[in-house]
């Protein structure tokens, strides 16, 4: 038995435990737990753990499992019958608030392309914290809830194109422009396949390994089609998480779909949580606690600013102005897939660490308040928009008391 393994992995399972079952009496999400963990044990904490190829490699099969269940989620029906909210208004959100957090990120210092693809990572809003608290809260049917369901389904359109050019721009000079073209071209071909071809034969496969009744059986055939697209997607040249995105795609297209998510779930959670871990040891608390000032202000980005380019959004697609503010106050966090964008840009070396960890660490804080903002989105937005009414009420008076 590798007994510092052993040490690594109890002290990593406790310090989880811990955090989790403190945050959790405050009601603060598992994924801040796994995150503050990661912080505090890791190699830029006290040390206790250090960054391994194990981890890395758990944690790598955690964010193959994500794109998977991403794909699950992503259906053309769900999104052609909401396609006013998702064409229009997801573009709408996903543009403005990316130019807005680009021209910001820019101000503080970002050159132009590392600050539009922090914007384009900005822009992404938990699509589990959301629907959770939406479908708890049974509010997905109402206006807002579907204005907010057809932007997270268009930012699941965006994720691809944006992993994909991150995937590419690993390399430098001309060849990333090339090698960009060439993902997104194997990407198509294969997802056109995928629906033409590999849909029916894999929706008879999956049928046929449902009516055995076996659970072991279904959950072992579900986690060998995740991974081995991940692995044949990397054999192609394109990004593993590509091809797991393409085969939960290909799965969500059937009637099985539901029942896949269920079996998977504990497994993404547990690979999931420990891809938080892996991202909380990349935080450098005292490289934050030198300059607060870019975390606060990403925490702003993700606080103040989603809320109004959502409401905005939301608002020239032909929303009453109550559904689009709520809506606004729905999406008000930041996503998974901004954590794995950052971390995947960091990797190479897109995105400068001093900056990346700032807005780790503000992406983390806003998904913890992700819950309660949800849960108070009405009086939030109907307090909001008084606030905003008597504000232009008094300067309209003001106005008026001038001319006279």
């Amino acid at each position: 038995m590798n007994e510092q393994l052993v040490v690594q992995t109890l002290t990593l399972i406790g310090a989880s435990a811990l955090c989790i079952a403190v945050l959790s009496r405050i009601g603060l999400p598992a994924m801040l737990g796994y995150l503050f963990a990661g912080i505090v044990v890791g190699p830029l904490g006290v040390g206790l753990v250090a960054a391994s190829d194990g981890a890395q490699f758990l944690a790598e099969l955690g964010l193959i499992l994500l794109m998977f269940m991403v794909g699950l989620e992503f259906s053309w029906t769900e999104i052609w019958a909401a396609r006013r909210a998702v064409f229009v208004a997801g573009s709408l959100q996903f543009a403005l608030t990316a130019m807005a957090t680009a021209v910001a990120a820019a101000f503080v210092g970002l050159s132009w392309p590392a600050a539009i693809l922090a914007g384009a990572a900005a822009a992404m809003c938990s699509t589990g914290i959301t629907l959770r608290q939406l479908q708890e809260q049974r509010e997905l049917a109402r206006p807002h809830g579907r204005l907010a369901t057809g932007i997270l389904l268009f930012q699941d359109l965006a994720t691809l194109p944006l992993l994909v050019i991150i995937d590419s721009r690993r390399l430098d000079g001309p060849s990333a422009f090339m090698t960009a073209i060439r993902q997104l071209a194997i990407a198509g071909i294969s997802l056109a396949i995928l629906l033409w071809a590999g849909r029916p034969v894999l929706r008879v496969a999956l049928g046929w390994i449902a009516a055995r009744k076996s659970v072991d059986l279904f959950l072992l055939c579900a986690l060998l089609l995740a991974l081995g697209t991940a692995y044949v997607s990397e054999r192609l040249g394109a990004a593993p998480l590509i091809g797991a995105f393409f085969a939960g795609v290909v799965v969500g297209e059937s009637d099985i779909r539901h029942r896949v998510y269920e079996h998977l779930r504990p497994f993404r959670d547990m690979l999931l949580g420990l891809f938080f871990v892996t991202v909380g040891m990349q935080v450098d608390v005292r490289a934050i606690l030198a300059s607060p000032l870019h975390a606060l202000i990403w925490l702003g980005l993700f606080l103040l600013l989603k809320p109004v380019t959502a409401a905005v959004a939301g608002r020239l697609s032909g929303y009453d102005l109550v559904s689009a503010a709520r809506a606004g106050v729905v999406l008000s966090h930041a996503s998974e897939i901004t954590l794995l964008i950052v971390t995947q840009a960091i990797a190479s070396r897109l995105l400068p660490s001093s900056e990346a960890q700032a807005m780790l660490i503000a992406a983390a804080i806003s998904m913890g308040l992700a819950p309660l903002a949800i849960e108070n989105n009405r009086r939030t937005a109907i307090r909001t928009l008084r606030a905003l009414a008597g504000s232009a009420r008094l300067l309209s008076h003001s106005l008026r008391a001038k001319e006279r």
